[in-house]
């Protein structure tokens, strides 16, 4: 929920902590840490976890929260569990902690870099070309929205431009938030360009607010990733292909000129070439652009083998934020 609130493009950024999906040198840094500072109170649902493959020490973990701190035992050297001090506003907290605190020299850590393609990469759109594509199409200042389920699970490891706001519905993974999202961030901030990226499932539940979009004059670029089914709900179900997870094939590409959309850019591509064409010429468009794209592969096999070879579980917090 916190990603690109530090600027990615920060010499001291590491990159992004979610269990068995991080980076395997970012992963293996952070749970060896000596000490983990938790700054705000993390949220530790399913999602932020990694779907509960986090291996996180807990009694290596501070938590400034924004009206009190805690502290487990080994670290205060006391003898209950934990030990919170409040009232203590957060500001405070980080202020003395910067004036207090002298820089030591520490092991090399690790630095993320823009995914990129592989040579001699195929045509087909696969999920990991898409975000090498979506890697090199995004701009400094873009507003980025990401749909709850496979986008935000596969693209939120994209390393963000300097300036470039990430959104997504991280907590209750509400599919179907990100396209009214969408609506409401072009809205608020005209000058930026806001970027949704949402599956085919998702989208179906709010598609209608395109209608509003075109009615305010928004100039969204609206990415449709289309694998013809509740994709995050098949993962989650243990890819079994339940016929109820397969959705009603739309015209997506069609769906703005039939909500009224004047002059919007629309776009339906199967091949690498064809969608690089068409957000190229989505960025210069001075209006709504909509792309629907065919994916060739319907759940992200990376994220399938990463999750399930942890024997994927919904777990309570107490396994993974695990003792030792």
């Amino acid at each position: 929920m916190d990603k690109a609130v530090i600027s990615e493009s920060h010499p001291l950024y590491m990159g992004m902590y979610r269990g068995a999906t991080s980076e395997s040198a970012l992963r293996e840094y952070v749970e060896s840490a000596d000490l983990i500072l938790d700054i705000g109170g993390v949220l530790f649902d399913d999602v932020s976890t990694g779907h509960g493959s986090a291996r996180l020490d807990r009694e290596k973990i501070i938590s400034i929260h924004p009206h009190h701190v805690e502290i487990l035992s080994n670290i205060c050297h006391i003898n209950s569990q934990s030990h919170t001090y409040s009232p203590v506003w957060i500001g405070d907290v980080i202020s003395n902690l910067i004036e207090n605190i002298k820089p030591i020299s520490s092991k090399k850590f690790p630095q993320p870099s823009p995914i990129t393609l592989e040579k001699n990469a195929s045509q087909a759109i696969t999920w990991q070309t898409l975000r090498a594509t979506m890697q090199n199409f995004l701009e400094a200042e873009d507003i980025l929205i990401c749909e709850s389920g496979l986008s935000v699970a596969f693209l939120s490891s994209l390393l963000l431009p300097k300036n470039c706001s990430f959104h997504n519905q991280t907590l209750w993974a509400a599919i179907g938030w990100a396209t009214p999202a969408t609506f409401g961030a072009a809205l608020a901030n005209p000058q930026r360009r806001v970027i949704l990226i949402t599956g085919d499932g998702a989208h179906q539940l709010t598609a209608n607010e395109i209608g509003t979009m075109g009615r305010y004059g928004v100039k969204p670029i609206i990415i449709v990733l289309n694998n013809g089914i509740f994709g995050i709900e098949e993962f989650l179900a243990g890819n079994k292909s339940n016929i109820y997870n397969v959705l009603s094939p739309w015209n997506y590409a069609q769906i703005p000129h039939a909500m009224g959309c004047e002059n919007w850019y629309c776009q339906k591509v199967t091949s690498l070439d064809e969608l690089n064409n068409a957000l190229e010429k989505a960025r210069l468009h001075y209006n709504g652009a909509y792309i629907e794209v065919i994916l060739t592969e319907k759940i992200p096999p990376a994220l399938s083998e990463t999750i399930y070879a942890q024997r994927y579980q919904l777990l309570p917090i107490d396994t993974y934020l695990s003792s030792g």
